[in-house]
């Protein structure tokens, strides 16, 4: 604890800091670095494995390079003989990325990605993908506008959030975030395609806006909208989502988690008229070597069973989701089912998970679920 004498000490996970009448504990500004460095996330957040670091070029300019390599084997029992179903493949991905600081407000990312398929057929045929190349961040960054908690980013850049049942996406867009306040967190975004990594979203514009409060560390609540409005005639699908959300930590040992939407709007000139829930929660047990957990999980989404009226009440997710987390462990993975990997809409999932973390000698934590 901090008595307000000098010099006072302030003991961090056994590490001794030494605090003077020069020691500011209160300072806003360290308030705002520690909302920066969750907000503005660095690449290492984002891939498991890199090649190296990277390498700093005039103090102000990083370069670094990732390569993956993906082998996957399908077999599949089935009852022809004439359709191909049994296949393999490897994929190499290979990723060069430069983040440039000019100021200590001012910075931008790039990334750009070549991708190369090899797939192998039953009948030894052996075909080659072409080689892609594309463009997964081109952004820049403008930190603490006026001297406030203000932001903004423009560019194509990663959109992101724990269980990416929203987002896990590269996307271009112009967003702004609000995080003056010591508790509370706004974000904006307007996101629109001007060349986007999926044909898909080619025609979509979305408005986007949060309001996340945390009421204790290391809990978050949010509330959230996104509304959506297509210029292809053909499909017209408009929704307007409002949702709530909970992420949290309780007791030290437990780590539950809350989606709940609703979904409004239009689909082909039908009134949409929907919801999901996904809900669930980490229990870790005490054993500080293995760190035992398990976790439970239930997610629903509506569905229709009247489908030749004018209201539509199917719900779908974003179509910018992932369904990918960690249950207490260090790997993502696909919670909704690692074959199936389907889309929240029409469905009841009950999830049963389990991990232990075999040290670090063992490499990352090994679940099941």
């Amino acid at each position: 604890q901090i008595d307000g004498k000098s010099p006072d000490t302030l003991d961090m996970y056994g590490l001794i800091i030494l605090l003077t009448n020069e020691t500011d504990v209160n300072d806003k500004n360290s308030a705002l670095d520690d909302k920066e460095s969750k907000l503005f996330k660095d690449w290492s957040d984002d891939y498991e494995l890199g090649m190296f670091d990277g390498v700093t070029v005039a103090d102000r300019v990083l370069l670094s390079a990732e390569v993956r390599q993906d082998v996957v084997n399908q077999r599949e029992d089935d009852l022809t003989a004439t359709s191909r179903s049994d296949a393999s493949n490897t994929q190499t991905d290979i990723r060069f990325r430069g983040k440039g600081e000019w100021t200590s407000t001012i910075e931008s990312e790039a990334e750009i990605r070549f991708r190369r398929k090899f797939i192998f057929m039953d009948q030894g045929d052996q075909l080659s993908g072409a080689l892609v190349s594309q463009v997964t961040r081109l952004n820049m960054l403008v930190r603490r506008i006026g001297g406030l908690g203000l932001s903004a980013r423009i560019g194509r850049q990663r959109f992101d959030e724990p269980r990416e049942w929203l987002f896990d996406e590269y996307l271009d867009a112009l967003r702004v975030w609000v995080y003056q306040a010591e508790r509370f967190n706004v974000e904006g975004a307007l996101i629109h395609s001007i060349h986007p990594v999926d044909s898909l979203y080619d025609t979509w514009t979305d408005v986007y806006t949060s309001i996340e409060w945390q009421p204790a560390r290391r809990n978050t609540i949010s509330v959230y909208l996104l509304s959506r409005s297509d210029s292809d005639t053909r499909r017209n699908r408009e929704p307007l989502y409002i949702g709530g959300r909970y992420f949290g930590r309780i007791g030290g040992r437990i780590e539950p988690w809350g989606d709940l939407a609703i979904m409004r709007g239009n689909d082909k000139g039908r009134s949409l008229d929907a919801w999901a829930l996904d809900c669930g929660a980490t229990l870790f047990l005490r054993d500080p070597q293995l760190n035992p957990h398990v976790t439970i999980g239930y997610a629903i989404g509506s569905g229709d069973r009247n489908t030749g009226d004018q209201v539509d009440k199917r719900y779908r997710q974003t179509g910018y989701q992932d369904n990918s987390a960690r249950f207490g462990g260090l790997v993502a993975f696909k919670y909704y089912g690692e074959i199936l990997n389907p889309e929240l809409s029409n469905l009841k999932i009950l999830s049963v998970g389990a991990g232990v973390r075999l040290g670090s000698q063992f490499g990352p934590t090994r679940e099941s679920s």
